[in-house]
């Protein structure tokens, strides 16, 4: 049995062809078999992200932050793991050609190390290529 309340709160700013988009999300929750956070829900979650299109062009900056989360129940043969909170800096850009639209991708930009769940790392800094036809 569990339960997890959530408060949202996002919010969108824009001018022409740019702006700015924030959400915060703080949680609350609860494995009530163990009286325990329930495992990998964060105390919180935000992001901030700029955003910038031109004719074809677009880009967009993020920033994401994950809060502190129980990774694993303590027993009598594991200790409670309490990961620690993390955050990254995402970049992307693409471009538009009629029917078809390329773009780049740049996730963890400072190549933060970091892992969502336990024991299992995060990839450092990654670029994607894309590629998008439109028929």
């Amino acid at each position: 049995i569990a339960e997890k309340k959530s408060l949202n709160l996002f919010w969108k700013f824009s001018i022409d062809n740019q702006g700015i988009i924030s959400s915060i999300n703080f949680y609350d929750s609860v494995d009530e078999s163990k009286n325990e956070k329930l495992l990998y829900v964060p105390n919180y979650q935000a992001s901030l992200t700029y955003f910038l299109s031109m004719n074809n062009h677009a880009l967009e900056i993020d920033y994401l932050m994950i809060g502190d989360r129980v990774t694993q129940y303590a027993s009598d043969y594991m200790p409670k793991i309490l990961s620690k909170n993390f955050d990254t800096i995402n970049f992307a850009y693409t471009f538009k050609n009629k029917s078809i639209k390329y773009g780049l991708i740049f996730n963890n930009i400072f190549n933060e190390k970091y892992q969502s769940t336990y024991g299992y790392p995060e990839p450092l800094r990654t670029f994607n290529l894309t590629l998008e036809y439109f028929f």
